[in-house]
């Protein structure tokens, strides 16, 4: 038992340490069943600079054995990694150009960028290029002592690699990272290749989003037969990437007619996934976009159409479907320039414009209707132990949405949808409402169109429910001072509530709800908007959800929120920060702090909630520049709450 406790002791503190890594982050990646590539990164430049004169030690623990749980970890011989010296780059000189780069960043006498320079440190320049090389290049990792691979794993066991860096007085945070031989990845295929080209220049796009994680870049392969591909990354294509796509320019020559390109994904351990399905350009000459619909106008049985160019029925057809994505069926039109004729649908349509390989825009067509459908026929209900079933014969109209359903306990009373949104099913199921005395119940279904017509008198029909309901009330168990402010909680009882909190200050005649009416499966509610020393009433209400009656509780109980005397006050500064692209925020820390919540508020608008920290200090890179935002904070301890600090306003 023992040996179990400090089993679950290991994962608690592994948990812990993941989130709250500060300095190093650590990931991994099994490969060939008999190997563990580890890479791992600085948080910020800062550190980079000291453990690249230090040295970075990796102990890995044993958690399973041949799949079966150890009782205690077992800590295998500790794995070192350093930055190598200027010597061995000397020699790699010119092979790699991520070798290169990197050699650059660490012994460069400067290191200037192009558009970087005026909003970056040369220091800060340095940082983001190595890391950038061994995201790029696992060999160059290795090198700059931020990689490592692991050989004496074996199929079958699971591990967890703890790392940390010590450069002489320093020793930073500890990263961790869990994985197995066994979780071997198979690396996808990229999606959505697409392309088109000129006579000059072929222009690729692909998905980004996907696979953002699992791809650190991707090259770039080109045939002239289909058969032979080439790497064209390497030889002055250029790869960029805009929003959720990668786009990629490569320069042609005027001879090379057709085209076959594929790509592939390369992750930060240096290998690659398998290829796209490979595209084929050919070099077409550029056509005339196709006309764009600018109005269209009813005629008694026609629709005239208006177009921003001349429409020609010998190259152009006229489609129209039930859906923006079709499917589509050509129809019959007469032109005059940029005007045409066609017959009026009957119904809901979309129209496009179509030419050979070319397809247009597609538009909304709204055909006037105002013709009602058919109502409903052979409308019953009968009554189940726990539940009326709803069934009724489909209007004959053809052009049917769905049908909506109305309950009312009165033929004088107005009824209320009980369906959200047309239903096509022609039977609907309903729990058995609990009613205090014996009531009919009406019920109404309306047929609804295609144009969102509704049937204006319905098909009703009504149901004798004899059975009473007494409702099982909610009661208040107590109400108790917490570190957070007045906690209220109350009992479970079978039947479905949404619960309303009053509160009244004491000596005061007005009582205010202070938050809207919910439902809850935790019976409770805590009031932080409370004042030291100040003695509170508060009252608890339940709103049926079967009969929609409020009913209050019986009891009420008064209660003193006397949080301690001894609030430290928090103060908060907060200043514009280009060089971190952000707005760093840090305050004072109040004796006996467990935690900081930070809120935030846009402009004008109202403060939320926005981190919650264990450091008085966070900077913010969510932000825009020249937009106004206000900040405050609050500590949070076992026994008390802080006050709200100032507010801060800037801009960024």
């Amino acid at each position: 038992m023992k040996n179990r406790l400090l089993f679950l002791l290991f994962f608690g503190i592994i948990f812990q340490a993941t989130y709250a890594q500060n300095e190093l982050y650590l990931t991994g990646r099994a490969y060939q069943a008999d190997s563990i590539l580890l890479r791992w990164a600085p948080y910020n430049s800062a550190t980079w600079n000291i453990c690249n004169n230090g040295t970075y030690r990796i102990e890995r623990f044993t958690l399973k054995r041949k799949k079966e749980p150890l009782d205690i970890p077992e800590k295998s011989n500790e794995l070192t990694a350093e930055l190598m010296p200027i010597v061995v780059w000397e020699k790699l000189k010119g092979g790699n150009q991520y070798i290169d780069l990197a050699a650059q960043a660490l012994y460069g006498t400067s290191f200037e960028m192009k558009g970087l320079s005026a909003i970056t440190s040369d220091y800060e320049r340095r940082f983001s290029f190595s890391l950038y090389s061994a995201d790029h290049s696992f060999y160059t990792a290795q090198l700059l002592g931020l990689g490592i691979v692991d050989k004496a794993v074996r199929f079958g066991d699971s591990y967890v690699y703890r790392i940390s860096c010590h450069s002489g007085n320093f020793q930073s945070d500890t990263a961790y990272f869990a994985i197995s031989p066994d979780d071997l990845i198979v690396l996808p295929k990229p999606l959505g290749l697409k392309g088109k080209r000129n006579e000059t220049k072929a222009t690729l796009e692909w998905d980004n989003k996907t696979y953002n994680n699992t791809y650190i870049d991707y090259e770039v392969f080109k045939s002239k037969d289909g058969i032979s591909y080439q790497n064209c990354t390497s030889i002055g294509g250029i790869t960029f990437t805009k929003s959720d796509k990668n786009y990629f320019q490569d320069s042609l020559k005027t001879q090379e007619t057709t085209l076959w390109y594929k790509i592939r994904g390369v992750t930060i351990f240096g290998d690659a996934g398998p290829f796209s399905e490979p595209i084929k350009l050919q070099n077409l000459p550029e056509k005339e976009p196709l006309p764009n619909l600018m109005e269209h106008r009813f005629n008694s049985d026609s629709v005239l159409l208006l177009f921003d160019a001349p429409v020609h029925d010998s190259s152009i057809k006229i489609q129209l479907g039930p859906t923006a994505s079709g499917p589509f069926k050509t129809v019959a039109f007469t032109a005059n320039e940029n005007r045409c004729s066609i017959l009026k649908p009957s119904s809901l349509s979309y129209i496009r414009l179509y030419s050979y390989d070319r397809v247009g825009n597609s538009y909304l067509l709204h055909i006037p209707d105002t013709i009602p459908p058919f109502a409903v026929q052979d409308f019953t209900i009968t009554e189940h132990s726990d539940s009326l079933l709803l069934r009724w014969s489909p209007s004959s109209s053809k052009d049917i949405l769905g049908y909506r359903i109305f309950l009312s306990k009165s033929k004088k009373n107005d009824i209320n949808e009980i369906t959200h949104v047309p239903i096509t099913d022609t039977i609907f199921t309903l729990t058995k409402p609990r009613l205090t005395e014996p009531t009919d119940l009406f019920f109404k279904v309306i047929s609804v169109d295609q144009n969102h017509n509704s049937d204006p008198i319905g098909t009703s029909a009504n149901i004798h429910i004899n059975s009473s309901w007494t409702p099982a009330l909610p009661q208040i168990n107590s109400v108790l001072n917490t570190s957070r402010g007045v906690k209220i909680t109350w009992n479970s009882t079978t039947d479905p509530w949404e619960y309303i909190v009053l509160k009244r200050l004491n000596q005061s005649n007005n009582t205010h709800q202070i938050v809207d009416p919910f439902a809850s499966e935790h019976f409770y509610f805590e009031d932080s908007t409370v004042i030291n020393s100040t003695i509170y009433t508060y009252q608890l209400v339940g709103r049926s959800l079967i009969d929609g009656n409020e009913y209050a509780n019986p009891s009420q109980k008064i209660q003193y929120f006397n949080k301690s005397s001894d609030q430290s006050s928090v103060t908060l500064s907060a200043k514009s920060n280009r060089k971190l692209l952000g707005i760093e925020l840090q305050w004072n820390t109040p004796t006996a702090t467990s935690y900081f919540v930070l809120y935030k508020a846009e402009g004008n608008g109202p403060f939320y909630q926005y981190q919650k920290l264990d450091q008085p200090y966070f900077i913010d890179q969510q932000v825009q520049h020249r937009k106004k935002y206000r900040y405050a904070v609050k500590s949070i301890s076992e026994y008390q709450v802080s006050n709200l600090s100032n507010q801060i306003t800037l801009s960024y």
